[in-house]
């Protein structure tokens, strides 16, 4: 058939045509295999993010619980300071009394025992 100037050296234009959709085959299935790979790995990576959220999130919720927490216990705590304070300084009023009544105790035991010897009962 000698040269033909539009494809090529002795090549029939079926023969070229027939190579030419085998080559455009595998390419497309070569692009079909790369887009199935990208949005594999796109999925994966949105999985990711996703799970990445959700761990972000239950960090940031245990850290606020935490918080809540301390803030409890520290308010348990003044309010245990301030009972125990308040147990110390009526101890103390209750000491107290009881140190006047002993006093007053003594004395009227001294009195009736200077009572008894001036009396001679």
């Amino acid at each position: 058939s000698g040269i033909n100037a539009e494809y090529g050296p002795d090549s029939e234009p079926e023969d070229y045509a027939v190579s030419g959709d085998e080559e455009e085959l595998a390419n497309l299935q070569t692009v079909h295999g790369l887009r199935l790979r990208l949005e594999q790995e796109l999925r994966r990576t949105q999985m990711e993010e996703e799970m990445t959220h959700v761990s972000r999130a239950r960090v940031n919720q245990e850290v606020e619980s935490m918080s809540r927490q301390s803030t409890l216990y520290r308010d348990e705590l003044k309010a245990s300071i301030q009972n125990t304070e308040n147990m110390y300084r009526n101890v103390d009023q209750y000491i107290g009394q009881a140190m006047e009544v002993n006093n007053d105790l003594e004395d009227f035991l001294n009195q009736e025992a200077r009572g008894m010897k001036t009396s001679g009962r």
